[in-house]
């Protein structure tokens, strides 16, 4: 995952200026980890970053621009991880305005994070898997 910096701005709104910089570049893209697990089963009292999954084929390059996103090594607020194949997003789900990854990627996702993102696993897959 690539980390970038997009100045300061609620998540929210960096979600919808991702979306919508995708639109119109015509680049896929799907939120997954903390940000979608907040969208399924809202969980956490606050969240400071904004994960992705985008389509490499399709210009991400013109999305950050789009955005103003900058690289950094620290400080992020927005992770972008690109695909190989627009395949790997055929099951994401429009949500809010928003295409989140579907509730059972969402939570093998937030499984493979650190911190708080596994007690938002466990309450996304009581919420949204029924297991």
């Amino acid at each position: 995952m690539q980390h970038y910096y997009v100045r300061s701005m609620a998540l929210p709104d960096l979600q919808r200026q991702l979306d919508h910089a995708c639109e119109i570049e015509g680049v896929p893209y799907e939120l997954t980890g903390i940000s979608a697990g907040q969208i399924h089963a809202p969980y956490l009292s606050s969240v400071s970053q904004v994960s992705c999954r985008v389509s490499a084929s399709r210009g991400m390059h013109a999305v950050l621009d789009t955005i103003g996103a900058r690289p950094v090594r620290e400080g992020w607020n927005l992770g972008g991880h690109e695909l190989k194949s627009d395949d790997e997003l055929r099951f994401r789900q429009r949500i809010d305005d928003l295409w989140v990854a579907d509730p059972l990627q969402t939570y093998l996702d937030l499984l493979q994070s650190g911190g708080r993102a596994k007690e938002l696993a466990q309450h996304v897959r009581a919420e949204k898997l029924d297991v």
